[in-house]
């Protein structure tokens, strides 16, 4: 087959294309916004409770409570990329401002976010591959990882209260660098 060089030495290369390939396929399929929209932006959350390996255990509610409470109900959304199109899964990141979640293919749909997003990724440890951080560069987003919640390849995620803090002031951080507003900061209490 005509296959390149660069290929046979290098196995890791399919999971880091390029800027230019990333920005065709999401030119062709799905429109990407430039920016993020300041007046009207989400926080999407990647389950993989519908995946059979790497899961927040033993309830991942707790944690989408959390980073709900910062955000509030109508700007933050859950993705479970099982059974939905294609054309389904990019309208779903469409006003994604932030994309938080485990490791696992369900983030790559990142590339259907405006640019400048923020990907916040619970990463898998040892170290094993770093495409996430790559697809994130290539597409302008930023990049950051909760360091207390990690997963040994094929195992589950395991979350504690410590896990849960780390991921929202990630989440914060993440709003703060954008510039954005939150519902808490938008409302007042009446006298």
């Amino acid at each position: 087959p005509n296959v390149s060089p660069r290929m046979i030495t290098n196995n890791w290369l399919p999971f880091f294309p390029p800027r230019y390939a990333l920005e065709l396929v999401s030119s062709i399929l799905g429109h990407r916004a430039q920016s993020v929209d300041p007046n009207n932006w989400e926080v999407v959350y990647v389950t993989r409770n519908d995946a059979g390996v790497r899961r927040v255990l033993p309830d991942e509610k707790p944690l989408l409570n959390a980073l709900k409470g910062v955000v509030g109900e109508s700007r933050f959304k859950v993705f479970v990329a099982t059974g939905l199109s294609l054309t389904q899964q990019i309208e779903s990141m469409h006003k994604a401002a932030i994309i938080i979640g485990p490791h696992g293919a369900g983030i790559s749909n990142m590339m259907w976010a405006p640019k400048g997003a923020a990907v916040i990724l619970f990463p898998m440890r040892p170290v094993s591959d770093i495409c996430f951080a790559h697809m994130a560069a290539a597409l302008g987003h930023s990049y950051r990882e909760v360091s207390s919640l990690t997963s040994y390849y094929y195992a589950d995620y395991t979350l504690t209260s410590t896990a849960i803090q780390d991921a929202v002031t990630e989440l914060r951080s993440a709003i703060a660098s954008l510039g954005l507003s939150t519902v808490a900061s938008n409302t007042h209490k009446e006298l």
